[in-house]
């Protein structure tokens, strides 16, 4: 007899999602929040808008205070962007490290979700995620949103997920991706790779069977990949699905600074146009 799909427990008294928004005023921080807006237009939704001032100490009581105001008035003009009556929003102002105040927030806040914009190409490594970005994704255990500068809102049809099927599956882990999957009746296309035809191992067999039967509304799609070269085979399926995210383990971080950093340059302009969602291992 076929074994039954593995399904998740759904909690039936939903609380309302809760989305961290770490902002410095640029272009690329209003980009993030136009983006997410627009993935949550219509539903019910808490935006949490936080600016963070690493040396704000160090000047006159004059410029401090002028500083304040300055960061405030900005705050109250970022929430304005905020149109739909379906979207709670608040803002917070802090001081001191980046990553220990996000950490907190996550924590004292419930976070579900942070959303990031990006500055652009960093020139060491050719990656469209600046440093900040990439120490949220790397040391905060939440999951991260990553939208890049060139990027316009589009209904998400198609999203990849390449993964080693090393990853370590529970429904905390996926539940951010499975919301965005139900949510716009999303495609989701594993794609793995088994050089030679090798056979998986059974961890890798375990995650496989999981994601295959991820949840009875999401289709899942599954694609080996047998070429040695990985990145050009990804490269061209991302491109031919026309995807609008592509999600990975965090702890992955390094394959997409490859895929960046030696991708040609139509699949280059497409993939930096294109969301990633990095995902957390339930520890």
């Amino acid at each position: 007899m076929p074994k039954p799909p593995i399904t998740f427990v759904v909690n039936q008294y939903k609380r309302m999602e809760r989305i961290l928004i770490p902002t410095d005023f640029s272009e690329n921080a209003s980009r993030a929040v136009a983006y997410a807006t627009a993935l949550y237009a219509g539903k019910s939704a808490s935006f949490i808008l936080v600016h963070i001032q690493k040396n704000i100490f160090t000047s006159t009581d004059n410029k401090i205070n002028n500083r304040v105001k300055a960061i405030t008035q900005s705050l109250k003009e970022c929430k304005l962007e905020f149109k739909d009556k379906n979207h709670q929003v608040k803002s917070i102002f802090q001081t001191g490290s980046f990553i220990e105040n996000i950490r907190k927030i996550v924590d004292n806040q419930s976070i579900d979700l942070i959303i990031m914009g990006t500055k652009g190409m960093n020139n060491s490594t050719k990656m469209p995620i600046g440093t900040n970005t990439q120490n949220v994704i790397t040391k905060v255990q939440c999951p991260v949103m990553v939208v890049p500068n060139a990027t316009h809102y589009s209904p998400i049809r198609e999203v990849v997920f390449p993964t080693d099927l090393y990853l370590r599956c529970s429904s905390k882990t996926l539940q951010p991706l499975t919301t965005i999957l139900e949510k716009n009746h999303s495609i989701l296309h594993i794609i793995y790779r088994a050089v030679n035809s090798d056979a998986l191992s059974r961890t890798q067999n375990i995650t496989k069977e999981y994601l295959e039967n991820l949840h009875q509304h999401i289709s899942v799609k599954l694609h080996k990949i047998t070429s040695i070269n990985l990145r050009e085979e990804l490269e061209k399926y991302i491109a031919e699905h026309e995807t609008q995210l592509i999600t990975m383990s965090a702890k992955n971080l390094n394959f997409i600074q490859l895929l960046l950093s030696k991708s040609s340059p139509e699949a280059d302009s497409y993939i930096r146009q294109t969301p990633f969602l990095f995902l957390h291992e339930d520890l």
